[in-house]
């Protein structure tokens, strides 16, 4: 089943807010997903048992590094993507 995550990343304690958001998401592509890069919040798409370890292993590997929050919704079905007529 493919599922849709909307991601929001919040590293705190940090002065290097960019470095952990981007190492963040090039970690859950490097492991297949499909990621969409958002100036608020990235989607990332994929089976839902990749989706879920790779998130998983994700906010570790972040939270090895710094505090951090995350904000996240996840569905099994998604809207076609707006058009910009």
């Amino acid at each position: 089943m493919t599922v849709y995550a909307e991601i929001s990343l919040y590293p705190l304690k940090t002065t290097d807010i960019t470095q952990h958001i981007v190492s963040f998401l090039q970690y859950i592509a490097s492991q297949n997903l499909h990621v969409e890069y958002g100036r608020l919040s990235s989607i990332v798409s994929g089976e839902c048992s990749d989706v879920f370890s790779a998130l998983n292993a994700a906010f570790e590997r972040c939270c090895d590094q710094t505090a951090v929050a995350m904000c996240l919704k996840i569905t099994n079905i998604a809207p076609p993507a707006l058009s910009k007529e």
